[in-house]
C-alpha cells in the first residue's frame, strides 16, 4: 500500500541570506535543517512526499536552487514569496486544500496547486512550486483583453 510523506518546516528566513532559523537565534540551510531531521534516504520509501517551506520571503530571494535541491528527496517543494507569511492563511487556504485535493481527491499535483492558489493566497503572496526539473512562480494577475485595456 502507498503512503505518502509531507513535511512543514514552519519558521524565519533571514532576509540577508535566506537562513533558516534554528535554535535559538541561530540560522543554518535548508539541508543541514532536514538532514538534523532524520535520515533523508527513508524519504524514497514513501509514494510521494512534499515539503512545505512556511517562511517569510528571505528565503525565496536567495535560496531557490536549495529549494530545488530538495528535490532529489521529495517529490515537490512549496514555498512563498510574501516579506511576511501569515503561517495560518497559508496552511489553512493553501497547504491543506492541496493536500485535499491531490492526495485524498487523487487530482493531479499541478491541477491540485492552481486549485488552492485562492484569492485569499493570492492577495497574500506567491507561490513557488518545484520539482526536479523546474521551479514554477504564482502571482496574482488580473486578466486583460489588452495589455493596457479593460479587465476581462
Amino acid at each position: 500500500r502507498s503512503s505518502h510523506l509531507i513535511i512543514v518546516i514552519n519558521t524565519h528566513a533571514n532576509p540577508e541570506d535566506s537562513g533558516l532559523l534554528y535554535g535559538s537565534g541561530k540560522f543554518t540551510s535548508l539541508d543541514m535543517i532536514l538532514s538534523h531531521i532524520f535520515d533523508l534516504s527513508v524519504i524514497k520509501h514513501y509514494g510521494k512526499s512534499f515539503l512545505f517551506l512556511v517562511t517569510c520571503g528571505g528565503f525565496v530571494k536567495y535560496a531557490l536552487e536549495e529549494m530545488r535541491s530538495s528535490c532529489q528527496w521529495f517529490s515537490s517543494a512549496i514555498a512563498f514569496g510574501a516579506d511576511s507569511v501569515d503561517p495560518l492563511l497559508v496552511s489553512t487556504q493553501f497547504l491543506f486544500t492541496l493536500m485535499d485535493f491531490h492526495i485524498f481527491g487523487c487530482e493531479l499535483f499541478d491541477l491540485a496547486v492552481h486549485c488552492a492558489f485562492k484569492k485569499e493566497v493570492t492577495f497574500h503572496t506567491s507561490v513557488y512550486v518545484a520539482n526536479q526539473s523546474q521551479i514554477g512562480h504564482l502571482v496574482e494577475c488580473t486578466w486583460r483583453w489588452w495589455p493596457n485595456g479593460v479587465d476581462v
